[in-house]
């Protein structure tokens, strides 16, 4: 070999080489050679290793990068989600509040209103009335708008049947008297007392009981058919209609 040739020269000026050392000085090369060639593929497999885990480095990093900008990306959209929420629950609140207002105004519509149901009315829808007393904000807004509904139902029921009660009343004179009424909605009533009858109308103060000269006794026929004590016929009762 070329390289053997060289060293085996530069020994040329000294000691000259036994077979055997020459042997072993050539297997020392050899020995060399291969374990640099060795150490160039090891390092070709280790440096494709390497390239393989720097690119899977830069892989992970690339992903790493994109997670923290989607994490951004999704702050700043969730700020926005947050910020589009606030405005909505500050929007809701203060129409809850004008609700609230609106609610407080229609209950005490509703109050000076009531004050001409009749006396069975008021009895039955007491609880309601009181809530209605109650409202004064939008936090009592639900309890009062579930009373009005509640009211305006019985209400509307009451106008569109005929309802038989005993009460005490002051008649026009003053004099307070146990009455048999007969409502014929929330619009008329008839009463008998004793020998006494008359009609019922609501006012602004509440319902007012006027005494109807020679009635008593079409009014007591009238409140037995009712009753199913008497049998049903025609009965004239008075009406008087206000403009």
């Amino acid at each position: 070999m070329a390289l053997s040739g060289s060293v085996l020269g530069q020994e040329a000026g000294a000691d000259k080489l036994t077979p055997s050392e020459a042997r072993a000085l050539i297997q020392q090369w050899v020995q060399t050679e291969r374990m640099i060639t060795e150490e160039k593929a090891d390092w070709k497999i280790e440096r494709e290793q390497l390239n393989d885990l720097i690119k899977l480095y830069e892989t992970e990093m690339a992903l790493l990068k994109d997670e923290v900008e989607k994490a951004g990306e999704s702050h700043v959209e969730l700020d926005k989600e947050k910020a589009t929420l606030e405005s909505e629950v500050k929007q809701m609140r203060a129409d809850r509040r004008k609700l609230g207002l609106k609610v407080r105004d229609i209950s005490k519509r509703m109050l000076e209103v009531s004050a001409r149901f009749p006396k069975p009315l008021k009895d039955l829808l007491s609880a309601d009335l009181y809530t209605l007393e109650s409202v004064e904000d939008e936090t009592q807004m639900r309890d009062g708008v579930v009373a009005l509904a509640n009211i305006l139902k019985e209400a509307g029921r009451f106008n569109r049947a005929v309802y038989f009660s005993e009460e005490m009343q002051a008649l026009e004179d003053g004099e307070k008297r146990q009455l048999q009424v007969l409502y014929l909605g929330l619009g008329r009533a008839y009463f008998v007392s004793g020998d006494k009858a008359g009609v019922g109308m609501p006012g602004a103060d509440g319902w007012q009981w006027s005494i109807r000269e020679g009635i008593d006794n079409r009014v007591k026929t009238t409140i037995r058919v009712f009753k199913k004590s008497s049998q049903a016929g025609l009965v004239k009762l008075p009406v008087e209609v206000k403009p």
